[in-house]
């Protein structure tokens, strides 16, 4: 957001410029870690359940397991 404000307020010409000058580090490489990933992920399916329960009209998900879930993840974590 900071790039296009700069373009929109005249400082760059376009978000390339903006990119090229405001960007501090190229050529990056990111290598997730697949356990971290996996973790994640499954945080993410309790999320989208939650999400889906009270954000998605006449949408009746259940809900009991998300707590136990939790703990679970939480505990796995841990050790």
């Amino acid at each position: 957001s900071a790039i296009f404000g700069a373009v929109v307020a005249g400082a760059y010409e376009n978000a390339e410029a903006a990119q090229e000058k405001m960007v501090g580090f190229k050529d990056v490489i990111f290598t997730p870690d697949p356990q971290a990933a996996a973790t994640y992920a499954r945080l993410f399916a309790l999320y989208e359940q939650v999400h889906d329960a009270f954000g998605v009209p006449r949408t009746q998900t259940p809900l009991a397991n998300v707590m136990k879930d939790l703990i679970a993840l939480r505990d796995e974590v841990r050790e």
